[in-house]
């Protein structure tokens, strides 16, 4: 079955041919696309969130405003657009008074996040985001956090708009055996 954003109709079509009535929405980009949005406007119920709830997962940038707008513990950070904005990324990272992540702020496949070991290694890492354009349009947009270290856990919560199940704290470990031990 092909599934082609924006329009999603060969999806709509096979659900409502085969009689789906639940569709369990897995990529992060077909929810970026908006597939929940088209299925519940067809009736069809939908596990995931809509196109605008997902931007908290598909932009980095987006999610970050949003912690620092609500109040919610994040580390400092500052996003940058553009290849006109790689000078100043990089003046940035030398008036930190600490290490940072590089992040690609788009859906990158778990792949858009740089842990450099110094400053240099950041600025490489900016330029090949920003100038370079090695991560595509998940890269056209940056986010460099100050660097924490420790252990990092997942909360997530459910909801049905009036209803909120927390799930059960999760940690990812994406680092062994990936070239940065």
């Amino acid at each position: 079955l092909e599934i082609k954003a924006p329009h999603f109709e060969a999806v709509v079509n096979f659900c409502q041919q085969e009689g789906i009535e639940l569709v369990v929405v897995g990529p992060e980009q077909m929810l970026a696309d908006g597939l929940a949005d088209v299925l519940q406007k067809n009736d069809i119920h939908v596990f995931g969130p809509s196109k605008a709830a997902a931007e908290i997962e598909s932009s980095k940038a987006y999610a970050k405003a949003f912690m620092q707008r609500h109040s919610i513990p994040t580390a400092e950070y500052k996003s940058f657009k553009g290849k006109e904005s790689l000078q100043v990324a990089l003046d940035y990272i030398d008036s930190r008074p600490y290490d940072v992540v590089v992040k690609a702020s788009g859906l990158a496949a778990g792949k858009g996040v740089i842990v450099p070991n110094n400053s240099e290694e950041a600025k490489q890492a900016v330029r090949d985001f920003l100038e370079k354009g090695v991560m595509g349009a998940a890269g056209e947009e940056i986010v460099l956090e100050q660097r924490l270290e420790g252990f990092e856990c997942s909360i997530l919560a459910l909801t049905d708009g009036e209803h909120i199940a927390v799930l059960p704290p999760a940690q990812d470990h994406k680092r062994v055996f990936d070239g940065d031990e």
